[in-house]
């Protein structure tokens, strides 16, 4: 991949069902860093692994990386499929200082769909969003969150507030399927994103919430 010249679009699909995602890992990542040709990158994780931590974190990290440092990709579409025993947050990691890093990517698609029951944290929001928030060539943004496990924190309006930062992003395509809200509150006044987002001109927004609210926090 390093080496060729002619490749514009990329689909890669990464099964990972062992703990050795991250020696094989290396290669395809390795050849995005210094491909000059590609515009664009589809890649699907499918994780049924319970692996977690360090090499989960060396293997996201290391794809972040990459994304850094290519200055060829105008779109990146991105799907976790998370079926194992660890947090979704260990895959996203790093990804957002990787994007937020690329001079190049103006559209980013992220599909995160968690199938563990696994309680997941919203540090994914903040290991992501937050650095997009400072990207300057970000103009189109789709997010598709489809949560299937308990949320420890309530990671929605943290995802917006990030967002409201944004000085570059138009386009803004946000669709949350959360059919496990156990604590805190789901309510949130997307109109400040309108309000106090100035380049947004475009909001598409999706919200469904299938679960019931603990009665200590309703």
């Amino acid at each position: 991949m390093a080496k060729n010249t002619s490749l514009n679009a990329l689909t890669l699909t990464i099964n990972s069902y062992s703990d050795w995602t991250d020696e094989w890992a290396f290669y395809p990542r390795n050849g995005l860093a210094k491909n000059t040709s590609l515009n664009a990158l589809t890649l699907t994780i499918n994780n049924y692994s319970d692996m977690g931590g360090v090499l989960i974190h060396h293997t996201a990290g290391g794809l972040a990386d990459s994304l850094a440092k290519n200055t060829s990709l105008n779109a990146l579409t991105l799907t976790i499929n998370n079926d194992g025993d660890v947090s979704v947050s260990d895959w996203v990691f790093g990804l957002g200082e990787g994007v937020a890093k690329n001079t190049s990517i103006n559209t980013l698609t992220l599909t995160i769909n968690n199938y563990s029951d696994h309680e997941v944290s919203c540090d994914w929001v903040g290991w992501l969003v937050d650095d997009l928030a400072e990207k300057k060539s970000l103009s189109t943004f789709n997010l598709t969150v489809n949560m299937c496990s308990k949320m420890i924190e309530d990671w929605l309006p943290r995802l917006c507030h990030a967002l409201i930062r944004s000085e570059s992003v138009t386009t803004l395509r946000l669709q949350v399927n959360n059919q496990c809200v156990t604590s805190g509150s789901p309510a949130y006044d997307f109109s400040k994103l309108l309000v106090n987002c100035r380049s947004l001109a475009l909001l598409d927004l999706t919200v469904s919430f299938y679960g019931v609210a603990d009665s200590s926090s309703a």
